[in-house]
């Protein structure tokens, strides 16, 4: 979700943070354009592959009936990541997976004033744990 692209100021000049909410409606945005973000040629309106920073993601927009949906029919959202880095569990093995959320925030502006905030996707560190 993009964040504040004005940023409202004090009377002594000073920035005053702005909060804002945005509920994701479909991928390709209200001008139907192609995210950039999106690997399957900017996506659909329910379904963003994303490519991001060496990070396999799928993101699909369902319905109440878990049938691929966008706008206001959304109700839950799929969410598929392949964990990086790759791990191979076999029969015999006596280990477990311990999945760590990887919180980034991108931060863009011009040196003066912030001009957009953006999240990162859902992305998990996987890591294999040796039982002892």
């Amino acid at each position: 979700t993009k964040g504040p692209t004005k940023i409202i100021k004090k009377e002594d000049g000073l920035t005053k943070p702005d909060e804002f909410i945005s509920k994701l409606t479909n991928w390709r945005g209200k001008e139907n354009i192609d995210n950039k973000y999106c690997s399957n040629k900017g996506g659909t309106f329910s379904r963003c592959d994303l490519n991001y920073n060496g990070y396999q993601i799928s993101a699909i927009g369902l319905g109440k009936d878990f049938i691929e949906s966008f706008g206001d029919k959304v109700k839950y959202m799929f969410y598929l990541s392949e964990l990086s880095p790759k791990l191979m569990i076999n029969n015999n093995s006596d280990n477990y997976i311990k999945l760590q959320y990887q919180r980034k925030l991108e931060v863009y502006g011009n040196g003066v004033s912030v001009k957009s905030i953006s999240i990162a996707p859902l992305i998990f560190k996987a890591s294999l744990i040796k039982n002892n």
